[in-house]
């Protein structure tokens, strides 16, 4: 497990989000786990490990359509997955964690990569520009502030 996010699920009892049957769940790090109790797992690199006295809120949004062919939980920051990740795979482990290069929407994953299957890209912010407004050589007109006092087109006065 790496750079996942496991946390807030429910079940009909009261449990962890992760739950040791038998076997063995390895953390290779960058993981949010919202309750680990009894889940057997050691903490590696980056993890982020909640209890169930004091489970960690992944602060995700609804399910739906943020783009791609799947429906995810959409994360804005701040939240704990934000920045967290590790998106450089793992050779040391059979088989290999691969690198990953896109979320699961196909968007491009940053070098300080978000935990789970959504990468937080930011909308472009606008830059403003100024148009200028051009003014007939024969109105005269009172402008205070940039605009006109006179309608657009309607001369106060008109030179001859």
């Amino acid at each position: 497990m790496l750079s996942s996010i496991i946390a807030g699920n429910t079940t009909t009892g009261i449990g962890p989000d992760v739950y040791k049957n038998s076997g063995t769940t390895v953390s290779l790090g960058h993981n949010l786990i919202g309750d680990g109790t009894s889940s057997g797992l050691t903490a590696a690199t980056g993890d982020q490990i909640g209890t169930g006295v004091s489970p960690i809120n992944a602060q995700l949004g609804a399910l739906s359509n943020n783009g791609g062919s799947t429906q995810t939980l959409a994360i804005t920051p701040p939240v704990p997955a934000y920045q967290k990740g590790d998106c450089s795979g793992n050779n040391t482990v059979t088989p290999n964690a691969p690198a990953v290069t896109t979320d699961q929407r196909g968007q491009n994953r940053k070098v300080s990569c978000d935990v789970g299957a959504f990468e937080y890209n930011p909308s472009p912010t606008p830059t403003p520009t100024t148009t200028p407004v051009p003014i007939k050589p024969d109105t005269i007109g009172i402008y205070r502030n940039g605009r006109s006092s006179c309608a657009t087109g309607i001369p106060l006065v008109t030179l001859m």
